[in-house]
């Protein structure tokens, strides 16, 4: 994958597992204009997790050998239709006799001035605006049911015997899963900022993480804010957020694998428009080359 300025992503096997079956992509159209950035967190015995995730990361690199589109719905539906993808080859994976397997998911898709995000699962965003958390990802999960329906409070969550039952993901048993994406997609939200929009507007100084739940359930809320200020002072939020969140988290039990990426939004704005003008260098200097070749011809 191209490196892109602004966007960063590191993950880990954790203190307990001996396989990392977390897969992660970030990678940028070929107009310059989107980054993609997807993170599948693997389930599945005898090695399926890792097949499933690898299948889901796939199949969202695919999207960028297609054009992106200029329309919100339209760009909604291709990120969208991406999972349904992905689901449809896992169960067909399973089909052919492989093991029960399938992979928590979420994906953006980053422009100049929003972020177009899906999940399916617990793998989470979080959106960092100003001095404020400004908003969560809203898990699918037994857990987070509990929570919404008032039984427990989310300081009950994190200890849950069941804070790792997830009720949607990409592929997995067909018995007991079923998969749901979230956002909706809602035409009447045009700035992007109403509670849980698909489309996040974003301002100078934003931060998004995304990560896998091997992340979020050992870094807290107040630890993660308290590591996007201080690596807002370096210059180099991307790498040093994400190496920051991956050592938070080692430092608990890390029972599970681990996965962070990070993006910085004032550097991905600076990124996504330097390779514009770099790329409309190069077809202006092919213009000029071809012009000259003419002339050359023309005159022997």
């Amino acid at each position: 994958m191209s490196p892109i300025s602004g966007c960063f992503g590191q993950t880990h096997s954790g203190k307990q597992r001996g396989e990392n079956e977390d897969r992660f992509v970030i990678d940028m159209w070929a107009d310059q204009n989107a980054a993609l950035a997807v993170i599948a967190d693997g389930m599945g015995s005898y090695g399926g997790g890792a097949v499933a995730a690898s299948t889901v990361v796939d199949t969202f690199a695919e999207l960028l050998h297609e054009s992106l589109p200029e329309s919100r719905a339209e760009r909604y539906e291709m990120l969208l239709s991406a999972f349904y993808r992905a689901d449809a080859r896992i169960r067909n994976l399973q089909g052919l006799g492989t093991s029960e397997m399938g992979a928590t998911v979420v994906a953006c898709v980053a422009t100049e001035n929003e972020v177009l995000h899906l999940h399916a699962g617990d793998c989470r965003i979080f959106h960092f605006s100003g001095d404020r958390l400004a908003y969560v990802s809203h898990d699918h999960s037994v857990v987070q049911a509990l929570v919404d329906s008032g039984i427990i409070d989310e300081q009950d969550a994190v200890a849950h015997p069941m804070r790792n039952a997830v009720t949607s993901c990409v592929g997995g048993p067909s018995s007991n899963l079923r998969l749901t994406i979230d956002p909706q997609y809602d035409a009447d939200d045009s700035d992007g900022i109403q509670g849980d929009s698909a489309f996040r507007a974003l301002s100078n100084g934003d931060v998004i993480v995304m990560c896998s739940d091997g992340l979020w359930s050992e870094v807290g809320r107040d630890k993660m804010w308290a590591a996007v200020k201080r690596t807002r002072l370096t210059g180099c939020v991307a790498t040093e957020l994400s190496a920051a969140l991956l050592q938070l988290a080692l430092a608990g039990p890390a029972t599970d694998n681990i996965t962070a990426i990070v993006i910085d939004t004032d550097r991905l704005r600076e990124g996504l428009s330097q390779r514009r003008r770099e790329k409309s260098s190069l077809r202006a200097a092919s213009r000029v080359t071809g012009v000259l070749a003419e002339r050359n011809m023309d005159n022997p």
